[in-house]
């Protein structure tokens, strides 16, 4: 018996013509609540919005 554990990425590629950067602006916004804001949170049993 031979076993081999990997890694397999999958990616999509564009559309033909089309420019592989994003438009400037076009990235996420800022949480209006950070990770360790909701978890500290969480851990003081802070209300959940």
């Amino acid at each position: 018996m031979h076993v081999q554990i990997g890694r397999l990425e999958v990616s999509a590629a564009p559309p033909p013509g089309q420019d592989r950067r994003p438009a400037a602006g076009s990235g996420r916004a800022a949480p209006a609540l950070t990770l360790d804001d909701y978890l500290s949170r969480a851990s003081r049993g802070g209300k959940r919005d």
